[in-house]
């Protein structure tokens, strides 16, 4: 087959979740559709002086395998103008991939320089790429808006093999909520629902899957791990998902991962209406969608008080997954999106 050699520089190894659920999980049906992939992370560079040499060393490296591959597929790195002028001089075709507001932070906080320097080299690959993919249509709007001749929203996909669909029983059910720590934040902005759930429903416990301990006053936490392995069975121990954000910048461009896991997993997941969430989550078919205080309040109280609800909202949620958001689905749009590179 011609034109089928696909080189990925993704933004980090199997471990990073962007690399992972964006180029790693696809790989193996991708082979399987007759393309020939090759993934290259970034290299590991020590400090100083010699992260210049290594840098470049590592710009000689890539260049030689782009040469040898039909298709370049950039996940989220942001490459200087330069070395992206170089990718294009070769006369081969660049697809750039990002689930994220790469263009700014989740504080906001940037300095005058760094904008300018991460907004130039957006520019440079947006404008040099065939075919933009975003995880959204929020990231979608961005990339248009910056020079992208043409856009495809893949929102993330999940491997529904992996997870088994919840039997909702009666009792006094789990909250839980998956992600880094650096997201804790966000739970935070429930200290004033869930502990008033707490004290109204004895039993209710909320369960966090993460790389460190999350502690809330007023109800009884339970702190895991995080592990590949065991992802799926902790979302099993979920009887109600958690996807709070605040309505920012940053926050729009997340792709609800959190909700599509729960969904996959059968459990009804609570998000707030932000980005992505808004696009994946039907409110009261689904899941929920909520807007402040009382919408949370109301979404879980109708949960928390009737298993069946929960039941019937869970495997709504597993349909969708199976027939939009599954892995199959998009491995199949990847695969045609590529080749028409």
């Amino acid at each position: 087959m011609r034109d089928n050699k696909i080189l990925f520089l993704t933004i980090a190894g199997r471990n990073g979740a962007s690399s992972r659920y964006r180029v790693y999980q696809f790989l193996p049906s991708l082979e399987a559709a007759g393309l020939e992939v090759r993934v290259i992370p970034p290299a590991q560079k020590p400090r100083g002086f010699g992260r210049l040499v290594a840098g470049l060393r590592e710009e000689s490296e890539l260049l030689k395998a782009s040469s040898g591959s039909d298709v370049i597929f950039i996940q989220k790195r942001l490459f200087g103008a330069r070395f992206i002028g170089k990718l294009a001089g070769l006369g081969k075709r660049i697809v750039f991939d990002f689930d994220d507001s790469i263009f700014t932070s989740p504080s906001g906080g940037w300095s005058w320089l760094t904008r300018k320097k991460v907004t130039g080299r957006l520019k440079a690959v947006l404008g040099a790429s065939g075919l933009v993919i975003t995880g959204n249509g929020f990231l979608s709007s961005f990339a248009e808006s910056n020079g992208a001749r043409r856009t495809e929203v893949l929102q993330t996909a999940v491997d529904v093999s992996r997870y088994t669909v919840k039997e909702h029983r009666p009792g006094p059910p789990t909250l839980g909520w998956i992600g880094h720590s650096v997201n804790h934040r966000y739970i935070d902005t429930l200290s004033g629902v869930l502990p008033s759930l707490g004290r109204e429903f004895p039993g209710l416990r909320l369960l966090v899957v993460s790389d460190k301990d999350y502690f809330m006053d007023g109800i009884t936490v339970e702190n895991r791990r995080w592990s590949e392995a065991r992802e799926a069975a902790d979302i099993l121990d979920m009887d109600i998902g958690l996807m709070p954000l605040v309505d920012d910048e940053w926050t729009r461009g997340k792709c609800a991962l959190k909700a599509l896991q729960y969904m996959a997993s059968g459990v009804p997941p609570v998000c707030s209406a932000v980005g992505a969430n808004n696009e994946v989550v039907e409110h009261g078919v689904d899941g929920f969608l909520a807007r402040g205080s009382l919408d949370w309040m109301d979404s879980l109280h109708e949960l928390i008080r009737y298993p069946a609800r929960r039941a019937e909202v869970g495997l709504a949620a597993r349909r969708k997954v199976d027939e939009r958001y599954s892995l199959h689905v998009y491995a199949d749009r990847l695969a045609g999106l590529l080749r028409q590179a």
